[in-house]
């Protein structure tokens, strides 16, 4: 919903305190669009009014609008009491809000007599909101039966006041056949008079009728501009049928990733018609990942709406890469889950064969950080070369502090200074991956590991390593990657020129395989001369060629960061 701003409520609110009723239809919908911060600001400039002004029926009825909307400040026992007080007062809009909270059962259960006589009590003033309100309840058979005529009295009744509401409802009448024949002209009128006020509801129903040629030709262009003017007021079932549109193709090409982001959006937003979307859902799934995901995901972790059930989600996770996509999103919120949870996610992930071994081992690995550090050290040292390519920054500093700690457990030199090498290692690489906290972590290490090879007494505080010891464990560092890249490498031209191995020679060679193969013949020529790979990479002679070279480009940036998540299992980067 386009936002309204605190300058304009203020407007309102001063031209209310003056008598103006039109003010006074508006200003609640004004309060209505307030974003969160100025909805506060709003109810305390309310609360100071009613401090100076603790009889006046509109600010009343204002506190208990702001008690009724959802937001931190929903309060129902609050809106009442305001809203009872205001009709003692004789406010009219009180009447009605309060009417409504009975219908709804807001506040309380639903009492249908209770929001009959206070509509009707609010009718006696020519609210316009009551009189639509209680000509609804004529048209649902609310509170007694389906009356049509009634509910159309009022409703035309409303309209000759101006409320759009009433406009909307009595052009849906016309367009569906309720309480008469069809008749789509007058639907159009009523409609296009409501989207003058800025109904959204309008403007979705005016919209499907230019789509589907409902009173005049198919108009496309006008159904595209109607529905997504309405999607801005967050108008759920408007974003249903533009979703169909882009699925289908209608008024311009398909693009299924918009429509799995509308249906995503349209089913937080319209809870009413859930089942509904679901459905549509389910025949975009089958063509889109994301819809198959976003329905994977629903089913597998619930919602407060749908209960989780992992056996409705396998279906959908079972198809191809979705399984993946459920397994990033444990991985990527994995603080949020408890052991027991994380255990089960592993025995359902792993007996359905929806992640591969590493992945597995991985999530293993990252179930024993949460019961024991310890474990999870020689769990990493014994499957680091599977699970560090799959690495986060915060994975190899803990994995550096785990081994730091271990310098304490072990009194023998040697063992020590195995554990600081280790340990700055780890530390490097989590600040490779982004984390500057590791950087003073790894001088220390290294300064540590500098006066034990000296026997140099130790010192407290630790010493912080000098740019000499810092510049040269990052030299070696480098250049046991290059070592390592050097093999892989020389591995991977060996490869693309066997054809024994046609899925690696796609992989690596799809677009480009003899600008490929001569390009990475260069690489290794500069790497046996031991210079550094950022250096090599920033060569014009290199530089120039690699953007034809997309899937090399993609090995080497991979191992680089020391992450290999795209590579074949044959090709992970080892331990280094």
């Amino acid at each position: 919903m386009p936002n309204a701003c605190i300058a304009d409520f203020k407007t309102l609110l001063a031209n209310v305190l003056t008598g103006d009723r039109k003010a006074c239809y508006e200003i609640r919908q004004s309060l209505k669009k307030l974003p969160p911060e100025e909805l506060q600001e709003a109810k305390t400039l309310l609360e100071n009014l009613l401090q100076e002004q603790p009889s006046h029926a509109f600010i009343n009825f204002l506190m208990g609008a702001i008690y009724c909307i959802k937001s931190p400040h929903a309060n129902n026992a609050k809106a009442i009491n305001h809203l009872e007080r205001a009709i003692e007062l004789g406010e009219p809009f009180a009447m009605n809000t309060r009417g409504y909270m009975h219908q709804h059962g807001q506040g309380g259960s639903v009492n249908y007599g209770a929001a009959i006589e206070l509509y009707e009590r609010a009718m006696r003033y020519d609210n316009a909101y009551a009189i639509f309100n209680r000509g609804y309840m004529h048209h649902k058979g609310q509170g007694g039966p389906v009356n049509f005529e009634s509910a159309i009295a009022l409703y035309d009744r409303a309209i000759e006041l101006g409320d759009p509401f009433a406009m909307y409802m009595r052009g849906y009448m016309h367009h569906q056949g309720g309480g008469g024949p069809v008749n789509f002209e007058s639907a159009i009128a009523l409609y296009e008079r409501a989207i003058q006020y800025d109904n959204a509801s309008a403007m979705c129903n005016r919209a499907y009728m230019h789509q589907h040629g409902q009173g005049g030709p198919v108009n496309y262009e006008a159904a595209i501009a109607l529905y997504e003017r309405a999607i801005r007021y967050d108008l759920g079932w408007a974003m249903t049928l533009r979703a169909e549109m882009y699925q289908q193709g209608l008024g311009g090409s398909k693009d299924l990733k918009k429509a799995s982001e509308l249906y995503q959006r349209s089913f937080h937003a319209d809870i009413n018609k859930r089942d509904e979307i679901i459905k549509k859902m389910a025949i975009l799934a089958k063509n889109d990942i994301n819809t198959g995901y976003f329905l994977a995901k629903l089913y597998y972790f619930g919602d407060q709406h749908i209960k989780a059930n992992p056996k409705t989600a396998l279906p959908w996770m079972k198809k191809p890469g979705v399984g993946t996509l459920v397994y990033n999103h444990i991985i990527n919120n994995f603080c949020q889950f408890n052991e027991h949870v994380l255990d089960e996610h592993f025995i359902f992930l792993t007996k359905n064969n929806l992640i591969n071994k590493k992945q597995a081992v991985y999530l293993q690995f990252k179930i024993l950080t949460i019961k024991n550090n310890n474990e999870a050290l020689d769990f990493y040292l014994r499957e680091s070369t599977a699970i560090e390519p799959l690495f986060t920054k915060d994975d190899f500093f803990l994995m550096a502090s785990a081994t730091l700690d271990e310098t304490a457990v072990y009194p023998d030199k040697d063992i020590t200074i195995k554990c600081l090498d280790r340990a700055s290692r780890l530390f490097y690489k989590a600040y490779l991956a982004g984390d500057t906290n590791s950087l003073p972590m790894l001088k220390e290490c290294l300064a540590r590991k500098e006066s034990l090879s000296l026997n140099i007494k130790p010192q407290y505080p630790q010493p912080i390593a000098n740019e000499h010891l810092f510049s040269n464990f990052q030299y070696n560092f480098k250049k046991k990657i290059n070592k390592t890249l050097l093999i892989q490498l020389e591995a991977f031209l060996k490869t693309t020129q066997i054809e024994a191995k046609p899925n690696l020679l796609r992989f690596f060679c799809s677009k480009h395989p003899n600008k490929t193969i001569t390009l990475a013949q260069d690489i290794i020529v500069f790497l046996k001369e031991n210079k550094p790979l950022e250096e090599i990479l920033q060569d014009s002679s290199i530089k120039n060629r690699m953007n034809d070279c997309p899937n090399l480009r993609t090995f080497i940036d991979d191992a680089m960061i020391l992450n290999v998540t795209k590579l074949p299992n044959d090709y992970g980067l080892r331990n280094v």
